[in-house]
């Protein structure tokens, strides 16, 4: 009975001397985490200038949207401020980091941004082209339209009565 005893209590021990191990094995994973996770200031500054030109952006495609449907002077102007607003944001991303990568990519994005902006500004001149004929074309064929409809009812009058069908 006292072995039996004896069994027990060096397992409990066993079992509190592993739980403590584990506890402070724990502790010193959270640690390590949070000394990996905790982000520098340069990449806090980073992050803040990524997401300001993410919200520009986005923000600009909301009005290239609405500027290809309508032909508005102003929000050409909002658009084209927009635009030059994330190109300062990409300038100071670029000023801020130390990435050569980044500061590479950056510049593929600028050239690539000004080159959807001048196809919007180009898409915008041939939907203003486009519209002004659509709405001749369709001004006429309606006039058109009219007229051969007045016809084919005063046709319709004249057979119907012809045949006794008013």
């Amino acid at each position: 009975m006292l072995r039996t005893k004896i069994i027990v209590i060096i397992g409990y021990l066993l079992l509190v001397t592993l739980s403590i191990i584990g506890i402070v094995w724990i502790y010193n994973e959270w640690l390590n985490y949070m000394k990996v996770a905790t982000p520098y200031p340069q990449r806090q500054k980073e992050l803040v200038a990524l997401s300001n030109t993410l919200a520009t952006l986005y923000q600009a495609e909301g009005t290239i949207g609405l500027l290809t449907n309508y032909a508005d002077p102003q929000l050409d102007q909002e658009y084209d401020s927009l635009m030059t607003a994330s190109f300062n944001h990409i300038h100071k991303l670029k000023q801020i980091t130390n990435d050569s990568i980044l500061i590479t990519s950056l510049d593929s994005l600028n050239i690539l941004l000004l080159l959807k902006k001048d196809n919007i500004k180009e898409r915008i001149r041939l939907m203003k082209s486009f519209a002004t004929d659509t709405v001749k074309l369709m001004t006429q064929k309606t006039v058109i339209s009219q007229y051969k409809a007045k016809l084919s009812r005063n046709s319709w009058d004249a057979t119907s009565t012809e045949t006794g069908l008013l």
